[in-house]
């Protein structure tokens, strides 16, 4: 028994690297789970030549189209539709089939990024649309898995019929987290310097904007406190012409996916402040599990994670408030109850084991095994 991943890009068009991001970490561990069910996980992507490859023990095919209809066509005639599954990475590239098997992964509202300006009628009808075209993707499939609870509430509102199809809710996960020593250790080590990361792409809806200028003052006001940027984006430049003057309290970083909890341990507060366009946070969930004292805004699947005072800090995604919480996580360093119930979150609730132990029970129930 089979299960063909559709995705435009897992390697680069010419299959000769693997791209890097979440979406590409997703489908590594779904495969995990995938083989460790005795199943075979065959990936099916977009290229500019048709190659097949072995990564890791299992297929990478790609195929010379460029849409998801045409990508089915090409691995159609190697299915078999009584036993086999067809798993679209992103139901934003799904499609209808009603002779085989068919699962999505929905991940998480990305159409409720704010607007600032422009002509907002075109908006609300962009909206509109988007909704509409939402609503469509998640019914394309006959199973599908979301990322977080934000999905399933605002689809419940909008969805008049009860049971029209059946889906999982799988939060995603924090690969590691930091050992009961190595926290005491980090605990008792910290030093009167604090460190701040920004680990996210340098895109408004991102929240790089109102955290720059958060920081600003933050940084004006706390001589002990430094800060880092860690990606990249259009704002590159800006932030730094904007941070440069504060010397080696600023700096901006790059690191691969795997690196991530190596690079959180080093930070006492991490800042997570999304606009929009949000599932679970792979930042949040991950500077969580390295103990880092942790700074959100409630859009998309981050309040289902944070616990205000808790485990984290939570705040209304503007400047004003952003910086009011900085100040409040700094001030309030020293309590460490927040640092450990936030590792312990990621434990008992956001753990890699825990996602692959919900992923095997949705793909042995599809699957009939």
């Amino acid at each position: 028994m089979k299960v063909y991943l559709l995705y435009p890009y897992f390697f680069t068009s010419d299959g000769n690297q693997k791209k890097i991001g979440g979406v590409e970490t997703y489908i590594e561990s779904l495969v995990e789970v995938i083989f460790n069910i005795g199943l075979e996980p065959i990936i099916c992507q977009f290229s500019t030549k048709e190659f097949e490859i072995s990564y890791l023990g299992y297929k990478v095919c790609g195929y010379n189209v460029n849409t998801i209809k045409k990508l089915y066509k090409k691995i159609e005639s190697n299915v078999n539709k009584q036993e086999d599954l067809i798993l679209f990475v992103s139901d934003l590239w799904s499609i209808k089939l009603n002779d085989v098997k068919t699962l999505s992964i929905q991940h998480g509202v990305y159409w409720d990024i704010p607007r600032s300006k422009g002509p907002f009628l075109l908006y609300y009808c962009q909206r509109i649309m988007q909704i509409l075209t939402a609503l469509i993707d998640f019914h394309k499939t006959k199973y599908s898995v979301c990322v977080d609870y934000n999905f399933y509430n605002w689809y419940k509102t909008l969805n008049v019929k009860t049971n029209s199809k059946k889906y999982w809710i799988i939060p995603n996960f924090a690969a590691q987290y930091i050992g009961d020593v190595d926290l005491k250790s980090k605990i008792s080590n910290r030093s009167s310097k604090l460190n701040i990361i920004f680990a996210r792409r340098f895109y408004e809806f991102r929240g790089v904007n109102i955290f720059s200028e958060a920081m600003l003052k933050i940084l004006d006001e706390y001589p002990n406190v430094s800060v880092t940027f860690a990606g990249e984006g259009p704002s590159e430049k800006k932030i730094k012409d904007t941070f440069s003057c504060y010397g080696d309290r600023f700096s901006i970083i790059k690191y691969l996916p795997s690196d991530s909890f190596d690079i959180h341990k080093k930070f006492d507060i991490a800042v997570v402040p999304t606009l929009g366009s949000e599932g679970t946070s792979l930042s949040l969930l991950e500077a969580m599990g390295a103990g880092c004292v942790v700074i959100s805004t409630p859009v998309g699947g981050l309040s289902n994670i944070i616990i205000d005072a808790y485990n984290g800090y939570m705040t209304m995604p503007t400047s004003s408030d952003l910086y009011l919480s900085i100040k409040r996580a700094i001030d309030n360093i020293d309590n460490n109850t927040i640092i450990i119930n936030a590792v312990n979150t990621i434990k008992y609730s956001f753990s890699k084991e825990k996602w692959m132990s919900l992923w095997e029970n949705v793909l042995r129930d599809v699957m009939n095994l």
